[in-house]
Protein backbone atom coordinates (compact mmCIF):
# COMPACT_ATOMS: atom_id res chain seq x y z
CA UNK A 1 0.00 0.00 0.00
CA UNK A 2 2.78 2.44 0.82
CA UNK A 3 4.55 1.52 -2.40
CA UNK A 4 1.67 2.77 -4.54
CA UNK A 5 0.29 5.47 -2.26
CA UNK A 6 3.47 7.05 -0.89
CA UNK A 7 2.62 10.25 -2.76
CA UNK A 8 -0.71 10.40 -0.92
CA UNK A 9 0.88 10.11 2.53
CA UNK A 10 3.43 12.81 1.72
CA UNK A 11 0.75 15.08 0.27
CA UNK A 12 -1.55 14.56 3.28
CA UNK A 13 1.27 15.35 5.73
CA UNK A 14 2.22 18.49 3.80
CA UNK A 15 -1.39 19.69 3.68
CA UNK A 16 -1.72 19.09 7.43
CA UNK A 17 1.43 21.12 8.17
CA UNK A 18 0.31 23.97 5.89
CA UNK A 19 -3.13 23.95 7.54
CA UNK A 20 -1.57 24.15 11.02
CA UNK A 21 0.71 27.01 10.01
CA UNK A 22 -2.27 28.78 8.42
CA UNK A 23 -4.27 28.42 11.64
CA UNK A 24 -1.38 29.83 13.67
CA UNK A 25 -1.19 33.02 11.61
CA UNK A 26 -4.95 33.42 11.11
CA UNK A 27 -7.21 35.20 13.63
CA UNK A 28 -8.17 31.76 14.96
CA UNK A 29 -4.65 31.44 16.35
CA UNK A 30 -5.37 34.18 18.90
CA UNK A 31 -8.26 32.32 20.57
CA UNK A 32 -7.48 31.15 24.11
CA UNK A 33 -8.95 27.74 24.85
CA UNK A 34 -9.54 28.40 28.56
CA UNK A 35 -11.07 31.84 28.09
CA UNK A 36 -9.72 35.38 27.98
CA UNK A 37 -8.14 35.25 31.45
CA UNK A 38 -6.66 31.75 31.21
CA UNK A 39 -3.07 31.25 32.31
CA UNK A 40 -0.90 28.37 31.09
CA UNK A 41 -0.27 25.55 33.56
CA UNK A 42 3.33 25.11 32.39
CA UNK A 43 6.09 27.43 31.18
CA UNK A 44 7.74 27.12 27.78
CA UNK A 45 10.69 25.44 29.47
CA UNK A 46 8.31 22.97 31.15
CA UNK A 47 6.69 22.13 27.80
CA UNK A 48 10.08 21.72 26.16
CA UNK A 49 11.22 19.46 28.98
CA UNK A 50 8.10 17.27 28.68
CA UNK A 51 8.41 16.99 24.90
CA UNK A 52 12.13 16.20 25.20
CA UNK A 53 11.45 13.54 27.84
CA UNK A 54 8.70 11.97 25.72
CA UNK A 55 10.99 11.91 22.66
CA UNK A 56 13.82 10.36 24.62
CA UNK A 57 11.45 7.84 26.21
CA UNK A 58 10.01 6.63 22.91
CA UNK A 59 13.50 6.48 21.41
CA UNK A 60 14.75 4.36 24.29
CA UNK A 61 11.69 2.10 24.13
CA UNK A 62 12.12 1.54 20.38
CA UNK A 63 15.90 1.22 20.13
CA UNK A 64 16.15 -0.63 23.44
CA UNK A 65 14.28 -3.51 21.78
CA UNK A 66 15.34 -2.95 18.17
CA UNK A 67 19.11 -3.03 18.58
CA UNK A 68 19.44 -6.37 20.42
CA UNK A 69 16.93 -8.01 18.08
CA UNK A 70 18.77 -6.69 15.03
CA UNK A 71 22.06 -8.05 16.36
CA UNK A 72 20.39 -11.38 17.13
CA UNK A 73 18.77 -11.58 13.71
CA UNK A 74 21.97 -10.86 11.81
CA UNK A 75 24.19 -13.11 13.92
CA UNK A 76 23.17 -16.27 12.06
CA UNK A 77 24.45 -15.01 8.70
CA UNK A 78 28.09 -15.41 9.63
CA UNK A 79 28.83 -11.90 8.37
CA UNK A 80 26.80 -9.31 10.25
CA UNK A 81 26.89 -6.52 7.66
CA UNK A 82 26.23 -8.54 4.50
CA UNK A 83 22.90 -9.89 3.35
Amino acid sequence: MTGNLAWFFILAANIFVILCIGLIFSPLGKIRIGGADAKPDFTYMGWFSMLFAAGMGIGLMFFGVNEPLTHFGTSFDGEAGRR
